[in-house]
């Protein structure tokens, strides 16, 4: 693996020497006055609001999925109280079908019973 060694020089410049004798400068005054103009390109107050608006919209979209949640919840709720009604329902059906039934097969196995003797 080759080395890098940089050195620096007076004008914010560096060298980088490679092991084949090549030179390479690179000028980091554009990066630094990039770096100096994300810093200054908005004051504190800006940036404080600008991240006051970002948490308040996330608050208002917290509190919008919660009420959806809620909502959707409520639905299932009742959907479930809806079903377990309907279900009732048929069980008290299926219940005074299999009685009718037993009362039919008692009176049959009775008349049978007297046609027997």
């Amino acid at each position: 693996m080759a080395k890098i060694n940089l050195n620096s020089n007076n004008n914010n410049q560096f060298e980088a020497l490679l092991p084949s004798g090549f030179c390479l400068k690179s000028s980091f005054s554009l990066f630094e006055s990039a770096i100096s103009n994300l810093k200054n390109s908005g004051s504190d107050e800006d940036l404080q609001q600008l991240m006051d608006q970002r948490r308040k919209k996330r608050m208002i979209s917290n509190r919008e999925s919660a009420r959806r949640s809620r909502k959707r919840k409520q639905k299932h709720l009742d959907d479930l109280k809806s079903q377990l009604n309907q279900l009732r329902n048929e069980n008290n059906q299926i219940i005074s079908s299999v009685s009718i039934t037993t009362q039919h097969y008692i009176s049959v196995e009775a008349e049978n019973s007297v046609l027997r003797a």
